[in-house]
């Protein structure tokens, strides 16, 4: 039951983060219109493309955030702060005011937003992926891992029908005037799910271990270019071969 609710608890968390981190996608062209008014749409589409690319940017940084955050505190420290990192940021993009109303405010703000949410989903990911194998037994670590990547999906498809639904019951100029905003300020009920979700996660016991006998490295950054650099270059092409398709 425990290890069931591991499993349960880290994939639903990480899907509503993918969730909440693709709504800008989905709407990006009203977003363009709202935060980069121009007479050229084409302009207007590609700086909010370009604000969508930030957030791809701040996810490495996430990662080193919240992997010392991680190391220093504990997974389910990491992964608590990570889920309420994205949800309020979500929700305030919800909220922001069109660049009419406040002017070039509305678009840096959207820029800050977009940022705090690329760094929650690096720590995120990576953050649940080490949680599930630590928690794992022996012979399943790959299982339990595969659920960190699964889980996207999961986030990808749940995005898609809230968009579907909202456009199905709303007309074209209802989600153009608010209906847009609404999947948005729904985060902040889905950042407390998460919240609940991850207060009642078990530590990762590898984790407990590893502090109790002072193996965890101090200089973590430090450790990681000096002796497993290789290791480093290999992981990220890899992982190369997800992230460049899926932004494309």
């Amino acid at each position: 039951m425990k290890l069931n609710r591991i499993i349960l608890s880290s994939s639903i968390g990480n899907a509503l983060e993918w969730y909440e981190y693709l709504l800008y996608a989905h709407f990006a062209d009203i977003i363009s219109r709202v935060f980069f008014p121009s007479e050229n749409t084409y302009i207007s589409l590609m700086m909010t493309f370009a604000v969508f690319a930030v957030g791809f940017l701040a996810r490495p940084i996430g990662g080193m955030v919240f992997g010392y955050i991680g190391d220093e505190y504990g997974r389910k420290v990491s992964l608590t702060i990570s889920i309420a990192m994205i949800a309020i940021p979500t929700t305030v993009i919800g909220l922001l005011p069109s660049y009419d109303t406040i002017g070039i405010s509305a678009p840096i703000l959207l820029i800050i937003m977009r940022m705090l949410q690329g760094m929650s989903l690096g720590g995120e990911f990576s953050a649940s992926a080490i949680f599930l194998v630590e928690s794992a037994p022996e012979n399943k670590k790959g299982l339990f891992g595969s659920f960190s990547t699964s889980s996207i999906a999961m986030g990808i498809l749940f995005s898609s029908f809230v968009i579907f639904l909202i456009k199905h019951f709303l007309t074209q100029e209802q989600v153009y005037s608010y209906g847009w905003r609404i999947p948005f300020l729904f985060s902040f009920i889905i950042g407390f799910i998460g919240l609940y979700i991850r207060k009642n996660l078990p530590e990762s016991h590898t984790f407990i271990e590893e502090k109790k006998s002072h193996h965890l490295s101090k200089t973590p950054f430090k450790d990681i270019i000096r002796y497993h650099i290789s290791t480093l270059i290999a992981c990220c092409a890899v992982f190369m071969t997800v992230t460049i398709p899926f932004i494309q």
